[in-house]
């Protein structure tokens, strides 16, 4: 059989001339094309009807695996170069916000100054892309996921190092980045309609606080109101993380928050009191007060936070 006849691959990426990776759907029919990889002639198939591809020979011994991981790193670290050469715009790492799920672009960090392919790290593993600093010393790696994702064994022996691992079929524009897993020392992210809501919270429980004649409690507090079982007048209640654990509460607490001693369940555990008459408020009733304030994404975030361990019911219906 013939080197013409032989059964061919679809890739999505190709080789030009230039040295730049270029996919399909972006290509020049005049432009000869070779496979990333394994440097296999491309053709192109750019008709009316089927989706633009590149299509290669199948008995090279390469793969439309090994061709869209090579030619992803190639797009990666091309970007991290036209970036700083000032003829492509700075590389963003997208990111699912991990209240609501919108999408959050952080731009590269300006400390990033080159990237290199196959870059071996000082533990012997090696990262498909290195984002290096100007000492050339590792800022970042990136790993290239196509069908098997970071084994647990390179990444425990990654330790600290910071590394992004992206998914390449999600690559459509080479500057941006989703990310499928950050790890090691990468900032958190939050949408902006999140970061409004947080913000909209902090205000709220510093006017309860002064409204009862109290400080801000610090940002570690969340207050919201309710009727006291006892005297019947509203009051604050406040809640900090891990509450729902009965973890000690920040310091320094609001006064009405200290160790008191339940009948109901006969054991202390720091815990509201009413401003008033000093009456408890049973850790039974907090998932229920602040889940009659906040709704989906707030509830979730929220819950998180205060309620780890167990999920309380009005939580676990959102998520069913």
């Amino acid at each position: 059989m013939s080197a013409q006849s032989q059964p061919s691959f679809k890739v999505p990426l190709g080789l030009a001339p230039n040295g730049a990776v270029v996919h399909a759907r972006d290509a020049d029919k005049g432009t000869p094309y070779v496979c990333p990889a394994c440097s296999t002639p491309l053709v192109l198939r750019a008709g009316e009807i089927r989706r633009r591809h590149f299509a290669h020979r199948a008995d090279t011994g390469c793969s439309p695996e090994t061709a869209l991981h090579d030619g992803t790193k190639r797009r990666l670290a091309a970007a991290v170069t036209d970036w700083r050469a000032g003829i492509g715009p700075q590389p963003v790492v997208r990111r699912q916000c991990p209240w609501c799920d919108a999408a959050v672009d952080t731009p590269l960090s300006d400390h990033v100054s080159s990237a290199q392919i196959e870059y071996r790290t000082s533990v012997g593993r090696v990262f498909d892309v290195g984002l290096l600093d100007a000492d050339a010393g590792i800022h970042m790696g990136l790993e290239v996921l196509v069908s098997h994702r970071v084994d647990e064994a390179k990444a425990i022996a990654l330790g600290d190092l910071a590394w992004i691992e992206i998914e390449a079929a999600s690559v459509i524009e080479p500057a941006v980045w989703p990310a499928l897993r950050v790890v090691g020392h990468v900032s958190s992210v939050d949408c902006p309609a999140c970061a409004e809501r947080r913000a909209g919270r902090r205000e709220q429980t510093i006017a309860i606080a002064a409204a009862y004649g109290l400080p801000d409690p610090g940002p570690d507090y969340l207050a919201v109101e309710r009727s006291c079982w006892k005297c019947g007048l509203k009051s604050p209640v406040f809640f900090w993380p891990g509450i729902g654990d009965r973890r000690e509460p920040p310091a320094p607490s609001p006064r009405t928050v200290m160790v008191r001693y339940s009948n109901t369940i006969q054991d202390s555990y720091p815990s509201n009191g009413c401003i008033h008459c000093g009456a408890l408020v049973g850790e039974w009733f907090l998932p229920e007060t602040l889940f009659e304030n906040y709704d989906e994404p707030d509830a979730i975030e929220l819950n998180e936070l205060y309620f780890p361990d167990p999920t309380p019911g009005p939580v676990r219906a959102l998520r069913n």
